[in-house]
């Protein structure tokens, strides 16, 4: 299986198991200064557009994730408004 292919069976699994709507996998770039995404499931092509590569340095919560290497607790849209 190729990378994307892998990517595609653990979004899909996770997703049904966990009952969500939308994920997907990233990985950094080779450079560990970007944030890729490898697979993506339900997001509108805006979010795609937006966020289909970005600098680990963003303010947000996956690249915060990736930066402390913890998990991030997100409750609502309103909190990620207010964090980020």
């Amino acid at each position: 299986m190729t990378l994307a292919e892998v990517a595609e069976t653990v979004t899909r699994q996770g997703l049904s198991i966990l009952g969500a709507e939308s994920g997907g996998v990233v990985t950094l770039d080779s450079a560990r200064e970007n944030l890729e995404i490898i697979y993506a499931f339900n997001y509108s092509s805006r979010v795609m557009e937006t966020w289909s590569r970005f600098p680990l340095a963003t303010p947000a919560p996956l690249a915060e994730a990736v930066r402390t290497g913890r998990a991030v607790y997100i409750g609502s849209p309103e909190e990620v408004a207010r964090r980020y």
